[in-house]
């Protein structure tokens, strides 16, 4: 039998049983909504969803579309999608099911809350407009969570083992979240586990990242979701409204899908277990006070792969972060951008991260990075607006800071990479900085260097630094005396385990550029096959270490630039220059301060006035011979210092009888010396 619609169908007063229904539209033939139905008497109780189960003048029974049970489609529920018409019910009934909305401007006036499973596929030129709604997420697809209950033993990290007065089977996912803090600042601890089986304790499936006290950490059980959605897009016309959050889910898949205007999180993932993201979109302006204006959101989750799609948003393009860590999330292929009016980096990641890869990524208007463990490869990152192009600042101790292949442009001042330690008396155990190039275009008035790593007036300890092949294309004067590498320029405080910096060309050739300033309180430096060329105008590259801590330069060039800017080496315990150029030196090409030992030998000295300024330097010597002695060459007997008998000094100006050198036959300050003879 034909019906023209819905409305007709459910006025019909005595359905026939053995007959089925064709009915041709919703509203009207045409539109989308019609479809086949049949009467079924059994059924007095199943609720009305405007869509597969219907209700009509017949109570006694109610009307079943018959479909084939896989994915609905919103125009069976009523949506008009004409951008004029109320949607919400009609969206919000067939987000029960696997759906699929076709072409068409769909409205709705109120958020849409979903409990279950869903795979939703979009047309590509459909669309669901949010403008209505303001101060909560416009979609929400979330699981639930059961009532917490105390763990009953404290946990450390890697137990994979965990009492607690609830249950689980095999695959569900439970949350640990406790009141103790997980660094310095607001975080609390907390992960998501994955149960392997359930016996006289839970057994999850890999060892748990931090330890808990069963004093202080709930467990709870979550009665997670899977979602699905494909091509979404959904329209703000701009204010306070969230998009898309999707809360408590695992394995969610997200592809090709855009939030547009919306002033909050445009995407949410939200303490979910494993998420895909591919070929995302966000795209909002800023706003005062909007100050969770971003575009993707990972929060507390862990997991999460995004891959591909451009995020801009007034504040952060993308933030990740939540009340407890969020861990192993990878970044590849991406575009962020912000609005150049907010005073926030394009790119967030707050300091309960742990683990993240950033690989292939623009990345518009500066990153901060504060998460733990973290690897950038293959990037490039630029600012118009945030101070610097790249930013990290960790808060938590411990973990890996490697970054590799990075193309970095400022164009408001000029620092490229800052590495600022949030955390006091910090200890992390490696920064490596590996093929880098810095364009800047600033005039040098807000940051120290190009290249930077600091730590306030507190102590930073970073047991690994390589600094290998950073260069700088500079393009102005500075306003006043910068250095393209700045190590400790502020903190008093900066020990390194070791510190390497290899095959860097660091030129200054601006005015008022010099190569660099470190200053490290203890540990081994090694400095290699660098370029250092000094500005045009007089500037004086530092290193001002202590006794503590021993360098070594090797196969560097050190041009002065034909300046009085020489190099300054002020104290070390042990100081060895060898095989370097040193040139181009009104002055001396390289001063010496406060030395206990230096080493200086075979390096090749053009065009300078004097090559080494010495200053209260303890002992200089020329080598060590294959017995361990040291040796030098002078025309003088030392007056200070320690030496060890056999220890030699060779004429530096042999004149025929006059002594050729002498030895140390007795151990002191300064020891005993005897010529070994006259020429």
């Amino acid at each position: 039998m034909r019906i023209n619609s819905i409305h007709a169908l459910k006025q019909i007063p005595v359905p026939l049983l053995d007959d089925v229904y064709h009915v041709a539209g919703y509203r009207e033939p045409g539109d989308g909504g019609g479809g086949v139905f049949y009467w079924d008497n059994n059924d007095t109780v199943s609720p009305d969803n405007m869509g597969t189960v219907l209700t009509g003048v017949n109570t006694a029974g109610r009307w079943k579309r018959i479909w084939e049970g896989g994915s609905v489609n919103v125009k069976w529920f009523g949506a008009i999608g004409d951008g004029l018409a109320d949607d919400t019910a009609s969206l919000t009934n067939a987000f029960r099911f696997n759906v699929f909305i076709p072409e068409g401007k769909y409205r709705i006036l109120s958020p849409i809350i979903i409990e279950q499973d869903i795979i939703l596929q979009s047309a590509r030129n459909a669309v669901i407009d949010i403008s209505a709604i303001t101060n909560a997420p416009a979609l929400v697809f979330t699981g639930t969570l059961s009532a917490p209950v105390p763990l009953l033993n404290d946990l450390q990290s890697n137990d994979t083992r965990i009492d607690f007065g609830g249950f689980c089977k095999k695959g569900d996912l439970i949350k640990l979240e406790s009141t103790e803090k997980w660094d310095t600042t607001n975080y609390i601890k907390g992960e998501l586990c994955e149960v392997d089986n359930y016996g006289d304790s839970t057994q999850v499936t890999n060892g748990i990242f931090d330890s808990y006290s069963a004093a202080h950490t709930t467990v709870t059980v979550i009665n997670y979701i899977q979602v699905e959605i494909n091509n979404l897009t959904l329209y703000h016309r701009g204010g306070n409204c969230s998009g898309l959050n999707i809360r408590y889910g695992r394995q969610v898949q997200l592809r090709n899908c855009a939030v547009i205007g919306s002033g909050e999180r445009g995407i949410e993932i939200q303490e979910c277990f494993g998420a895909s993201i591919v070929d995302g979109y966000t795209n909002s302006d800023y706003y005062t006070g909007g100050n969770t204006n971003y575009g993707l959101v990972i929060a507390s989750s862990q997991y999460v792969n995004i891959t591909g799609g451009f995020y801009k948003a007034g504040r952060h393009g993308i933030a990740a972060g939540g009340t407890y860590p969020c861990r192993y999330i990878k970044h590849t292929g991406i575009t962020v951008d912000n609005d150049p009016s907010s005073p926030a980096a394009a790119l967030d990641a707050h300091a309960n991260g742990d683990y993240f890869d950033y690989t292939g990524i623009t990345c518009l208007n500066g990153a901060l990075i504060q998460a733990r463990n973290t690897r950038i490869s293959d990037s490039t990152f630029k600012t118009i607006q945030y101070p610097r192009c790249l930013e990290l600042y960790p808060a938590a101790a411990g973990g890996y800071y490697i970054l590799d292949n990075l193309s970095l442009e400022n164009n408001i001042d000029n620092c490229a990479v800052g590495i600022f330690s949030l955390l006091e008396n910090n200890t992390i155990d490696l920064v490596s900085l590996t093929n880098i190039k810095a364009t800047v275009a600033g005039d040098g008035v807000q940051e120290y260097a190009i290249y930077r790593i600091d730590q306030g007036t507190a102590g930073l300890h970073i047991k690994q630094l390589y600094l290998t092949n950073l260069t700088a294309v500079i393009r102005k004067d500075a306003v006043i005396s910068r250095y393209i590498l700045a190590v400790g320029s502020i903190s008093p405080a900066i020990s390194v385990g070791n510190m390497t910096v290899t095959a860097c060309h660091l030129d200054g050739d601006k005015q008022r550029w010099a190569p660099f300033y470190l200053r490290i309180t203890s540990g081994e430096l090694h400095i290699a096959k660098c370029l250092m060329k000094a500005s045009s105008a007089p500037l004086a590259s530092q290193l001002l270490a202590t006794p503590a801590c021993n360098v070594t330069l090797k196969e560097n060039i050190l041009d002065s630039n034909y300046q009085a800017a020489f190099y300054f080496f002020h104290q070390a315990g042990l100081l060895r220059i060898t095989e370097n150029i040193i040139r181009n030196s009104t002055r001396a090409g390289i001063r010496i301060q406060g030395v206990a030992l230096c080493i200086y030998a075979d390096n090749q000295v053009t065009q300078v006035t004097t090559p080494c300024e010495l200053v209260e330097v303890e002992k200089f010597v020329n080598g060590i011979n294959q017995w361990g002695n040291y040796w030098l060459y002078d025309d003088k007997l030392p007056v200070a210092g320690t030496w060890t008998t056999g220890d030699q000094i060779i004429a530096r100006t042999p004149v025929p009888g006059r002594p050729r050198g002498w030895r140390c036959v007795t151990s002191g300050t300064p020891g005993t010396w005897v010529s070994e003879g006259n020429l």
